[in-house]
C-alpha cells in the first residue's frame, strides 16, 4: 500500500489511495448567459483569476499532493472550437502539465463528455481498468481536495460514484389552491445525499476506451 496523501507534517495521516493513475476530463462549454456575460462562461474573471484557471489550480494542486502517493494524474479538457487555442495557451503560460489535450465539443453536454472519452482513448497510454476516470465540470472551480479524495476511494469501491453537498434543513413545496391567491407552504426534512451512484452503463462505455498498459 503506498503511503498516504499529507496536507502537512503536523496534520493528521490520510487514508492511503492505492491508485496509479487519476485521469480527468474536464468539459469546459457555454454561454455564460445565467451569468449576463457573452462568451465561454469558464473566462469569468473571479478576483483576479478565471475561473477555469481556479478549476484547473484545484486539479494541479490535487495531482501534486497525489504524486506524493505515487497516483499520476492525466487531464483532457473538452471546449468550444472557438476557445480550443485560448485553453491550449492558458495551459502552457500557466504550466498545467496535467493537461494532455484540449479538443472540441459538440452540441450537448453529453456529446462534449463522449468527445473527451475520444480523446483520452487516443492518448499514448489511455485509461485501464486499473485506472479512474473523473468527469468534471469547468465550471465548478470551488472543488475541494476533500471532495476529490473521497470520490477517489469511493471509485475505488464501487467504481462509479457521484459528488454530492447537503442541501438545507428543509426545502419548502408551494402549491396554490384552486381559485385562490393562498399559497400553501410545506416544509419537508432532507433526506441525506446520496454519495455513492453505480450506473454500469456509463462505466462500459468508460471502459471501452482502451486496455493499453502504462
Amino acid at each position: 500500500m503506498r503511503p498516504g496523501v499529507s496536507n502537512g507534517s503536523n496534520s493528521p495521516r490520510k487514508k492511503a489511495i492505492n491508485l496509479n493513475r487519476l485521469f480527468v476530463i474536464i468539459p469546459a462549454i457555454g454561454l455564460g448567459t445565467k451569468v449576463d456575460v457573452d462568451n465561454n462562461r469558464v473566462f469569468i474573471d473571479v478576483d483576479g483569476v478565471s475561473v477555469i484557471e481556479r478549476t484547473l489550480n484545484a486539479f494541479k494542486v490535487f495531482g501534486e499532493e497525489l504524486s506524493k502517493a505515487g497516483t499520476t494524474l492525466r487531464a483532457v479538457i473538452v471546449t468550444d472550437e472557438a476557445y480550443v487555442y485560448k485553453i491550449n495557451g492558458i495551459c502552457r503560460y500557466k504550466k498545467y502539465t496535467f493537461v494532455q489535450s484540449v479538443v472540441s465539443g459538440g452540441q450537448t453536454r453529453m456529446e462534449s463528455v463522449w468527445k473527451g472519452i475520444e480523446a483520452m482513448s487516443e492518448l499514448p497510454f489511455p485509461p485501464t481498468d486499473d485506472d479512474v476516470v473523473f468527469i468534471h465540470d469547468g465550471n465548478r472551480c470551488l472543488i475541494d481536495e476533500e471532495t476529490l479524495e473521497r470520490c477517489i476511494e469511493g471509485a475505488l469501491q464501487h467504481e462509479i460514484v457521484a459528488a454530492a453537498v447537503s442541501a438545507n434543513k428543509t426545502i419548502s413545496q408551494s402549491q396554490a389552491k384552486p381559485e385562490s391567491t393562498t399559497v400553501e407552504v410545506q416544509e419537508k426534512p432532507v433526506e441525506e445525499p446520496v454519495e455513492e451512484v453505480v450506473d454500469e452503463d456509463v462505466w462500459s462505455a468508460v471502459r471501452g476506451m482502451g486496455n493499453a498498459e502504462q
